[in-house]
């Protein structure tokens, strides 16, 4: 089930970028792929409106994002020089073992089961070549208990969320609602195990004073993970 029209957010959507409480995972993700990363063939599953995408290329990878959502690969085709495709869930035109870097940024959040997850971990398994790097950030349990600087996740139904459950978020500095599915830490450990990734690491990073914000809660508890897992 789809949670949030696109059809209507995309343009407002596609003003959001990589600053703010974004940030604090942002700032990561370049040191974790020196880290993790042998190569530079990327894909940016669910691109949205290519910013991270952008923000991949701008590393130096050959990346190609790809979608669920045609309003947001509209938005999408602005960017020059990147590739965009137009898929269906858990289902990519990818030769297998042909990847060295999956990346995901907000995507898994908006999967409304954990069998859909399973499916889009082994679909990503495939493409990615012996000792690729599947890497993805999501949503905490903290997102929706803290208060952040240019998140609001003060709603009555984020009070006493259970796994599956849907959340409701603003994001405060382009003024679009939208909604999330609540997945643990363990909803998420329990899906890895489900499939053959090696759980490398997952990162809660927090906000510091160098990142010339004055965060909220940012600097205290991790609104966003990034899971780190590696093809056997």
């Amino acid at each position: 089930m789809k949670i949030n029209d696109y059809s209507t957010k995309a343009k407002e959507y596609a003003i959001a970028d990589n600053s703010g409480t974004t940030h604090v995972v942002f700032k990561l993700i370049p040191s974790l792929i020196k880290k993790y990363a042998t190569g530079i063939n990327t894909l940016d599953y669910g691109c949205g409106s290519g910013c991270s995408t952008l923000f991949l290329s701008e590393l130096g990878l050959n990346v190609e994002g790809v979608d669920i959502c045609p309003y947001m690969l509209k938005e999408a085709s602005n960017i020059k020089n990147i590739s965009f495709k137009l898929i269906k869930s858990a289902q990519l035109p990818h030769e297998s073992n042909s990847l060295d870097i999956v990346f995901s940024s907000f995507v898994l959040f908006e999967i409304s089961s954990k069998d859909e997850l399973i499916d889009i971990f082994n679909e990503i398994y495939r493409v990615l070549k012996p000792g690729g790097i599947f890497m993805s950030v999501t949503g905490t349990e903290e997102l929706y208990r803290r208060k952040w600087l240019t998140v609001d996740a003060d709603f009555p139904q984020n009070v006493n969320l259970k796994s599956g459950d849907i959340a409701k978020l603003l994001l405060s500095d382009v003024n679009v609602i939208v909604y999330d599915y609540y997945w643990t830490d363990q909803d998420y450990l329990d899906v890895i195990k489900e499939n053959n990734f090696s759980h490398l690491e997952t990162s809660l990073p927090l906000g510091d004073e160098n990142d010339g914000y004055s965060w909220i809660d940012e600097d205290k508890y991790p609104p966003y993970s990034i899971y780190i897992l590696k093809k056997n």
